[in-house]
């Protein structure tokens, strides 16, 4: 029989994240966003509870653990769990990794030959970089002490965890993966990746729900008006059909591609209906939803962004040998 619920063990995972979220992130995430960095008695505090290892290979824990975990701490803040965790997403299906701070990136962009990866990455959420995993080419690369320069213009959102340019100018590299675990790997991020759309995106449906009820407009709180009520009540359900299909696609790449899409897509209308609840306020820093709505998109264009997830997945309906021949 499948089980949907949740157990108790990602249970005390979920609950450990949330109370860090509601103690330390979400108060001061505005001073971590304008500092471009959380506090080393931050990164301290992650590590003694036991979260700063769930993406190790070694943990020992199920996706659903880490799925969990980054949809909690994205409900306080969407920039802590890249800003926090040292290795991000992918690192669990990794073997051995250099010490320090890590990124898995998907970068078409980039090229790879003779062992010496050349090209630009024009932005990983870090505050710095030790080393690269690059899914290129349906294989795994790994590349170490790169080249990196702090983004002077601020990145749209996440911008807590940091922002670099990455500059690989025939750079060596090893391969470190075949194109089975670089899908895996890839599916993995986009779990994660998922994960914090969809929890940034149900805090801001939560704020914009009280503000309804809080708003008065003819009378009534404006949530009692059956349009917004409406809006609200079918954002909830698309957001408890899109946590469903991502939970369900553990495992199946192809899943994950189509459930990472349509994450994407119904984060994003979320957030932007939230804002749009809270009408002009919305776009204020005084009120939270500004913000999620610009860390979902900048989430969204991780991992080759919601239009290669769909190219994957309809690559896996289809059975295309290669996505690109549908946009050629």
């Amino acid at each position: 029989m499948i089980e949907f619920g949740t157990t108790e063990e990602e249970q005390l995972f979920r609950d450990t994240a949330a109370r860090f979220g509601d103690e330390q992130l979400r108060e001061q995430e505005r001073d971590h966003e304008k500092a471009r960095a959380y506090p080393d008695t931050l990164h301290k505090l992650f590590g003694e509870l036991g979260l700063a290892g769930i993406n190790k290979k070694d943990a020992g824990l199920e996706a659903s653990h880490r799925i969990a975990v980054w949809s909690a701490l994205a409900a306080a803040d969407p920039a802590a769990p890249f800003g926090l965790d040292p290795i991000g997403p992918g690192g669990a299906l990794l073997g051995e990794l250099p010490d320090g701070l890590g990124f898995v990136v998907v970068e078409s962009r980039i090229t790879i030959d003779d062992g010496k990866a050349d090209g630009t990455i024009a932005w990983v959420p870090r505050v710095s970089l030790d080393w690269l995993v690059l899914v290129h080419d349906n294989a795994l690369y790994l590349v170490r002490n790169p080249q990196w320069t702090t983004l002077t213009p601020r990145p749209c959102g996440l911008q807590a965890s940091g922002g670099l340019e990455v500059n690989l100018d025939g750079v060596p590299c090893e391969q470190i993966g075949d194109g089975a675990l670089a899908a895996a790997v890839l599916a993995e991020c986009r779990l994660l990746a998922g994960a914090v759309m969809l929890g940034a995106a149900r805090d801001a449906h939560d704020a914009a729900a009280q503000y309804g009820q809080e708003r008065i407009a003819f009378g009534k709180p404006i949530a009692h008006h059956q349009g917004l009520a409406f809006q609200l009540a079918d954002a909830a359900t698309d957001l408890d059909a899109a946590q469903l299909l991502l939970e369900a696609s553990q495992g199946h790449p192809g899943m994950v591609a189509n459930a990472h899409a349509h994450a994407c897509e119904v984060a994003q209308q979320v957030c932007e209906r939230a804002v749009q609840v809270l009408g002009g306020h919305g776009y204020l820093y005084d009120h939270r939803v500004e913000k999620r709505m610009r860390d979902v998109r900048s989430t969204a264009s991780l991992y080759g962004g919601s239009m290669l997830s769909e190219l994957d997945a309809a690559a896996s309906v289809l059975d295309f040998p290669d996505p690109l021949e549908m946009a050629s």
